[in-house]
């Protein structure tokens, strides 16, 4: 999980994390900001459990707006 420092958060397989940012690949974003969006920690909880729908085969989430990466198994679930 790739949180930002703005409303985005991104959820994939970590490839590659140097001075560019954080490549991950077989992504899936949640955005706070956009229209009818789940909460945050509801959409990482579903993904903790369940998975996540692959929506972005690669991206580069930008070093400047990297706030925090952890593993997803190590949010709470419950």
């Amino acid at each position: 999980m790739v949180a930002t420092r703005g409303s985005r958060t991104w959820i994939g397989r970590v490839d590659t994390v140097d001075e560019r940012g954080v490549l991950l690949r077989d992504a899936d974003l949640h955005d706070a900001d956009a229209p009818g969006a789940a909460p945050r920690d509801e959409f990482l909880r579903k993904a903790a459990q369940f998975g996540h729908w692959p929506r972005h085969p690669g991206v580069i989430v930008p070093a400047a707006d990297v706030l925090d990466v952890t593993r997803l198994s190590d949010l709470p679930v419950g």
